[in-house]
């Protein structure tokens, strides 16, 4: 089966991801009532901002070095079809229904939940999208990425534990 996908979809599906996490915080943040909740949810809106900006540099510079074969091609066809299934079932990867995801979420822990399953689902996609991504196209950066989404889950994680207690 032939997909075809290169790294420049992978880099904008990344853009899009990020813009999406930074709009599902602000809109999060409006659903709860929590002070702690709310900060939470404007720190982590920022922080998925900042990782659409340097997604964006990114793609940017790869689009400038057209003669860098980015072509994915050369990849085994399992890590294509899984990458293809990773943006076609994160949430974040696709115009965002704001709606439907508020009518999901009842109460602080809801959205904590829902949250929390986002970003790692974003992580499991930064992770495949690392493996084929060369050094010189940011691997560093998206590395530092992952490491910045996994503090979210920490954060998150820890804001779950105070709700249950």
């Amino acid at each position: 089966m032939d997909y075809f996908f290169n790294a420049e979809e992978v880099f904008h599906i990344a853009v899009l991801i990020e813009q999406n996490g930074e709009k599902f915080y602000r809109h999060l943040e409006t659903l709860v009532d929590e002070a702690t909740t709310k900060e939470i949810c404007l720190r982590l809106a920022r922080q998925e901002h900042e990782h659409k900006l340097l997604f964006e540099k990114l793609l940017s510079d790869l689009v400038n070095s057209k003669s860098l074969q980015y072509n994915l091609k050369d990849l085994p066809q399992e890590n294509l079809s899984y990458m293809k299934s990773l943006s076609e079932s994160n949430v974040f990867a696709r115009a965002l229904d704001l709606d439907a995801i508020s009518k999901k979420i009842k109460n602080t822990r809801d959205a904590i939940t829902t949250a929390l399953g986002f970003e790692k689902d974003t992580i499991v996609f930064f992770l495949q999208m690392k493996k084929f991504t060369r050094p010189e196209w940011g691997q560093a950066e998206i590395n530092n990425l992952i490491e910045q989404e996994e503090e979210h889950i920490r954060i998150l994680s820890g804001l779950l534990s105070e709700k249950q207690q």
